[in-house]
């Protein structure tokens, strides 16, 4: 099987990755912890594109 990698998908789709981990977070906090503390910084650690890094800042920022 093949392993996911999320920096290796198109800036649309790392976009779309990090907007539905904030809604499942945003309507089951308890349940999704982990999956959020996994997304947000594979949006920003090592990524090339400013819109995905950008856009993970904002989502950092609502949840501090």
């Amino acid at each position: 099987s093949e392993q996911f990698s999320y920096l290796e998908e198109p800036a649309f789709v790392q976009l779309q990755i990090l907007t539905a981990a904030v809604k499942v977070y945003l309507k089951n906090p308890d349940e999704s912890e982990d999956l959020i503390a996994t997304v947000l910084p594979l949006a920003s650690e090592n990524n090339e594109n400013p819109d995905v890094r950008d856009r993970q800042v904002l989502k950092q920022f609502t949840f501090n």
